[in-house]
């Protein structure tokens, strides 16, 4: 994505399971599931 400026970010309007954005949430929801379940 550096190389393009941003330009192969693409975002789909319903989303679709491919888009960056899903990925993204979807780390970031495991990464928080992980950290509480580390303290348990």
């Amino acid at each position: 994505m550096a190389r393009t400026g941003g330009r192969s970010h693409i975002m789909c309007v319903p989303p679709e399971i491919t888009d960056t954005d899903m990925i993204l949430s979807e780390l970031v929801d495991r990464y928080e599931k992980a950290l509480g379940n580390e303290s348990e």
